[in-house]
């Protein structure tokens, strides 16, 4: 592999293999849905770990670019320089400010489906993250594609956080079809409010609904605000 060298990864294949009833992992049919479910939770850890590989290779460019001289101008007097460095510290803190808000809504909701919310910090951390990485790697110069300085190993890994637990593509188009799913199903709901008349059941299940919602959709519940997970007081 290209990067996490440290990780061994190797190949498994069963071929006529014989199992029982009991080894049966979740409901007959249900792999598929079991591994969605996988790839949702850990599509916002990736956004977590990418968020660390920016900080860590950020503080070490920042140090770069401080105590860098070229020729007799100093890196950090460079208006260019300067431009370079303030776009990456907004990607850091637009992607760290999209992780607490969805770790909020996993801590105060229980059994909070965040799949779309999951995949969104996942796209956004590896396509911003990778711009990121590119920028940086820039402002080292020739120290960083050299082995011997550490920093290229970061292309490496970031590159393969954006394979792993679907391709940024195929998270996308996740994304995609997720929201024109519910975008018909809200229009169906419009077509219906058109003709009160003919659907008087479900213009009065929507008019009591609209309390219960206000009480319990995360979107609208300001209460989230005010919420943090013990361990996240500090930060």
């Amino acid at each position: 592999m290209i990067g996490v060298k440290g990780i061994e990864m190797n190949e498994v294949s069963f071929k006529n293999v014989q199992l029982t009833e009991s080894n049966l992992l979740g409901d007959e049919k249900g792999g598929f849905k079991m591994a969605i479910d996988v790839l949702n939770s850990n599509r916002f850890a990736f956004g977590a770990v990418s968020l660390g590989f920016m900080k860590k290779l950020y503080k070490l460019v920042i140090n770069h670019v401080i105590n860098r001289k070229q020729y007799v101008i100093d890196l950090k007097d460079c208006k260019q320089i300067q431009k370079h460095c303030s776009e990456i510290a907004l990607r850091i803190y637009a992607l760290e400010s999209m992780i607490y808000m969805t770790t909020g809504l996993h801590d105060c909701y229980e059994n909070y489906d965040g799949s779309m919310e999951n995949a969104i910090v996942k796209a956004f951390s590896m396509e911003e993250g990778q711009k990121c990485v590119d920028t940086c790697l820039d402002l080292l110069g020739a120290r960083g594609v050299v082995e011997d300085e550490s920093y290229e190993k970061f292309y490496r890994d970031f590159k393969c956080l954006s394979i792993f637990d679907g391709a940024l593509d195929f998270t996308k188009l996740y994304i995609a079809a997720t929201g024109l799913h519910h975008a018909t199903s809200e229009y169906e709901d419009i077509k219906k409010y058109r003709d009160p008349f003919n659907n008087p059941t479900f213009i009065l299940k929507r008019l009591f609904s609209h309390r219960r919602q206000a009480n319990d959709d995360p979107s609208l519940n300001l209460e989230l605000f005010l919420q943090l997970h013990p361990s996240l007081v500090q930060s």
